[in-house]
């Protein structure tokens, strides 16, 4: 039998598995159809879209009780589960610190994505990564977390990265935007590779303190 907090982890994980998704709709809705055809280049709208799928398809698994080996290892594993929730939780430090300011600088040079005020816009990039942080934090039997994972989950954001310059080496510019690559920290083209390298360098040793720096919090708790 599932226990009290089981039952309110699976509806809460459930809850936002779907608001992701639909806050994601949401999102690209609001952008012109040049600037939507070009939305799955972009990390939120992937991280969005994956944690989505993840909570739904993980809850929905837990009700009927799916117990396959490839299910088990993919959604309901531990690792699973922190990485991502971690992953999620980039897209809100990324937006937060490295990208809003910019564009509260200049709003109108970033067209559409200027306006940062948006309900969609407050659900991908604050609502819905703090969502699956909490759910991870109050839900997760935090002491089956191992230190490694800090070091393993990094290759989801790293495996992005690979495949948006190898994009936009070979690629036209993303529909609805003036460049190839979707963040100007990663576009060769504005910065020169050797500050992207630096960029990339500094975020990968951020990502694992964090990875960290959260394992270490989870077992405190």
């Amino acid at each position: 039998g599932r226990t009290f907090m089981d039952v309110l982890n699976l509806i809460f994980e459930l809850l936002i598995g779907c608001f992701a998704l639909v806050a994601l709709y949401i999102h690209t809705g609001t952008l012109s159809n040049g600037a939507r055809r070009g939305t799955l280049v972009y990390y939120t709208t992937l991280s969005n879209l994956l944690i989505g799928l993840f909570f739904v398809i993980r809850s929905f698994g837990r009700v009927f009780m799916w117990n396959g080996d490839f299910f088990c290892a993919v959604f309901l594993s531990p690792f699973s589960w922190f990485a991502a929730t971690i992953m999620i939780f980039v897209t809100y430090l990324i937006y937060n610190f490295l990208l809003l300011p910019a564009i509260k600088k200049d709003p109108e040079l970033y067209g559409e994505a200027g306006n940062y005020k948006t309900f969609g816009n407050i659900s991908v990039h604050y609502l819905v990564p703090l969502l699956s942080f909490a759910n991870w934090l109050l839900f997760a039997n935090k002491g089956l977390a191992q230190w490694s994972y800090a070091v393993f989950w990094i290759a989801i954001p790293l495996l992005y990265a690979v495949v948006i310059f190898i994009r936009g080496e070979f690629g036209k510019n993303i529909p609805g935007s003036d460049g190839k690559y979707p963040y100007e920290f990663m576009s060769p083209d504005k910065i020169g590779w050797k500050t992207v390298w630096m960029n990339m360098g500094i975020l990968v040793a951020a990502f694992l303190v964090l990875g960290f720096v959260v394992i270490g919090l989870g077992k405190l708790l």
